[in-house]
């Protein structure tokens, strides 16, 4: 029995023995190629780690990340729109201080943004924000004032476009212009400024179209109503050419066009106006000229003296006015002194025609008193004889 118990021992330690060594040494196999097999994987590479003590890289010192750079680029495209928004609105005009500052740092924007680093692409996105801001502050300042002027730039040219006549000619075309105001308070109110703005300086241009196309017209029935047409026909054509097109220019909505035919219009009718006044001021001047000879030929100047002299005050008054080129001054005055002139010879050849009348009577009474003494001394020497 002991024997039995001895062997068992001896061959479960052999088990062991043999298991230990399958676990440890592998079975000997095929003689290995050159090449592995596909499905052999390949060994994986020793992982390395860093020395004890070794410093570890900061990222904010590294070149900037995609993300990084795409906020920096979206920052300097927020400030060039707010800077020319804040321009557009005339920032520099309404808040010129806090302009003047963000000016000053756009300016240094080369210094200020610098794109080596993380850390200074993140500082260049701060930068941009704040100078985004400033001029969105300058904006923020700016347009309500801006809107204030535009409404009383606007309410001005509707006031001038209506002096000038034009309730009377089109209605019509000024309810238009006032639909486009409308529709710049309505943008407006809309936070929609750049159309606001659009829409408020168009219909300052169509007030201003619609008051220069009046005066031109206006121009034109005075040349008709003084019968000046005749001094400038040529000019009086090319007016009328202009004024048709400014016309159809205002109503197809070219209203730059408008505004350039409308003052040429009006430039042409003036030189009409004007040359038509000066030839019959001239023409005044003339009759005036004819009357004041006749008074001194008739000796005005000595019969009526106040009257002569009260004629050629008025007569320098108009010589005056016609070398300074006020013509339609200068022809009413020459008139009114042609009048005074032709008053004075009046009197004068009436005080003559009184005074040559009672020479005659005298003379008549004399030569009648004559005959009586002759008569009256042939009696008186009869009567003795």
């Amino acid at each position: 029995m002991m024997k039995k118990k001895h062997l068992l021992g001896m061959t479960a330690a052999l088990v062991c023995l043999v298991i230990g060594a399958c676990k440890t040494t592998p079975p000997a196999g095929p003689e290995k190629t050159s090449a592995p097999p596909e499905s052999e994987p390949a060994a994986a590479e020793p992982e390395v780690r860093p020395e004890e003590g070794a410093p570890k890289k900061n990222p904010d010192q590294g070149p900037p990340d995609q993300n990084t750079l795409d906020s920096l680029a979206a920052g300097e495209n927020r400030v060039e729109e707010a800077r020319i928004r804040a321009m557009v609105f005339d920032g520099p005009k309404y808040d010129s201080e806090h302009w003047t500052a963000a000016e000053s740092q756009y300016a240094d924007r080369e210094n200020q943004v610098k794109k080596g680093t993380q850390k200074e692409a993140q500082a260049g996105i701060v930068f941009y924000t704040q100078l985004a801001e400033a001029y969105d502050g300058v904006f923020n300042t700016a347009i309500p004032l801006y809107a204030k002027d535009r409404e009383i730039e606007i309410l001005q040219a509707r006031d001038e476009a209506i002096e000038a006549g034009i309730l009377d000619l089109s209605p019509a075309r000024l309810e238009k212009a006032d639909d486009q105001v409308r529709e710049a308070i309505a943008s407006y109110e809309a936070k929609d400024y750049f159309p606001a703005a659009k829409s408020a300086l168009q219909s300052v241009d169509r007030y201003r179209g619609l008051k220069v196309g009046c005066q031109a017209y206006m121009l034109r029935m005075d040349i008709e109503a003084n019968n000046l047409a005749q001094y400038d026909r040529e000019n009086y054509r090319l007016g009328d050419e202009v004024l048709r097109e400014a016309v159809a220019s205002y109503d197809g909505l070219e209203i730059d066009e408008a505004l350039i035919n409308g003052e040429e219009a009006y430039l042409r009718y003036n030189m009409v106006w004007n040359t038509g006044w000066k030839a019959y001021a001239a023409e005044r001047c003339g009759a005036a000229e004819a009357e004041r000879n006749n008074a001194l030929r008739l000796k005005a100047n000595v019969a009526v003296r106040d009257g002569f002299d009260a004629a050629s005050n008025v007569y320098d008054r108009a010589q005056l006015s016609f070398n300074a080129e006020r013509f339609v001054d200068a022809a009413d005055l020459y008139f009114q002194s042609e009048f005074l002139f032709a008053a004075v010879s009046s009197t004068a050849h009436e005080k003559r025609q009184i005074a040559e009348d009672a020479i005659k009577m005298a003379e008549e009474k004399a030569a009648a008193s004559d005959e009586t003494a002759r008569r009256a001394e042939e009696l008186l020497h009869g009567g003795t004889q």
